[in-house]
């Protein structure tokens, strides 16, 4: 599982049917330019402040404009595609594994482009099998999970990101998002 966020990309696995989040994250919401190359920051990096910096890439995905860096410019979904490969690097040196299916959480409110710009990001970055589940659907059937309860569920999505809620109906391994 790969949660595209505004502020963080976070992978999880699922190790003995129980989800596992690796500590490790990329910041999403900051791309550098360093000598004409693209470098995706790490957690560990949060102190460092580059010269060029591009923020807010998601929302950018799906536009047609480019993002100028100096006197380069560079598409969103190639930008995107440098996230997502450098948390499905971390996540194959953490699980000594190549790592080649994804489920890529997006928004709720996430346009037609922007969801295809990221799939393309995805499988760009090497997950050639892409899946995308809205923030809001996800929350929904981690808690069916937990609680194991049939019914009308309210999800919240406050990530960094808009505010976020969806009406969801569970009923057995279906899920319904009503609005």
């Amino acid at each position: 599982g790969l949660d595209f966020g505004h502020s963080e990309c976070r992978l999880a696995y699922c190790a003995n049917g129980q989800p596992v989040a690796l500590a490790e994250a990329t910041r999403l919401s900051q791309v550098w330019l360093c000598d004409n190359r693209v470098e995706v920051p790490s957690a560990k990096d949060r102190d460092l402040i580059p010269q060029d910096v591009a923020l807010d890439l998601k929302s950018r995905l799906g536009a047609t404009a480019a993002i100028r860096f100096n006197r380069h410019n560079v598409a969103p979904v190639a930008l995107a595609t440098q996230v997502m490969q450098a948390v499905r690097e971390a996540g194959e040196q953490h699980l000594r594994q190549p790592l080649r299916r994804a489920m890529v959480v997006v928004p709720a409110h996430a346009s037609e482009p922007q969801r295809a710009a990221t799939r393309a990001a995805a499988q760009s970055a090497g997950f050639v099998e892409t899946k995308l589940i809205s923030e809001t659907l996800a929350a929904a059937i981690a808690a069916h999970k937990a609680r194991g309860d049939e019914g009308w569920y309210l999800v919240y999505h406050w990530g960094a990101g808009p505010f976020e809620t969806s009406l969801i109906r569970v009923a057995g391994q279906r899920y319904e998002v009503a609005s």
